[in-house]
């Protein structure tokens, strides 16, 4: 009897620890809107969302059948979509509380917990269309992910993101 109340003891007092750890205010992050406006890497802050485009080309050879070909241009393109969605977040310029711009790449290179959950949330990229251009037997596909809200990059950075003009 004794071991059951100190367990049910231990276990309030962790959820009483995990819950106020929660509910800490942050103020949100200033972003430079000037990261990449071109049709390739954007982020689209009225739709909440960051798209990047992805191409890939089928390789040439005998020794590949047409699907074969197929598959492994939309491999490709895929890779070089997420190539591109690490390339967008990691030069998204933040300010700090001092008022000083930093990167998300320059804060994840001093945090392995951070990295490996921006690394997981770019694998976690949604396609948003794809696209095979047979005369030239290449894939292009959008990958889109989530700004902020459940799921977003603020949520991994622990602070909502906001457009901020310099």
């Amino acid at each position: 009897m004794n071991l059951k109340i100190r367990f049910i003891i231990f276990i309030v007092i962790c959820c009483l620890f995990a819950f106020t750890s929660c509910n800490k205010k942050r103020n949100p992050i200033q972003v430079n809107c000037e990261i990449d406006n071109t049709n390739i890497k954007e982020i689209y802050w009225e739709e909440n969302v960051i798209k990047v485009k992805g191409s890939g080309a089928c390789p040439v050879g005998e020794e590949y059948t047409e699907a074969m070909r197929r598959l492994m241009a939309l491999r490709a393109a895929r890779a070089d979509g997420f190539r591109n969605m690490a390339d967008v977040i990691y030069q998204i310029e933040i300010l700090d509380k001092d008022g000083k711009t930093t990167t998300i790449r320059d804060i994840a290179s001093s945090d392995d917990v951070l990295k490996v959950n921006i690394q997981k949330y770019i694998q976690g990229s949604q396609i948003a269309s794809e696209q095979f251009f047979p005369d030239e037997c290449r894939y292009e596909v959008i990958l889109q992910n989530k700004l902020n809200g459940e799921g977003g990059l603020s949520k991994i950075i622990g602070q909502e993101i906001i457009k901020k003009c310099y």
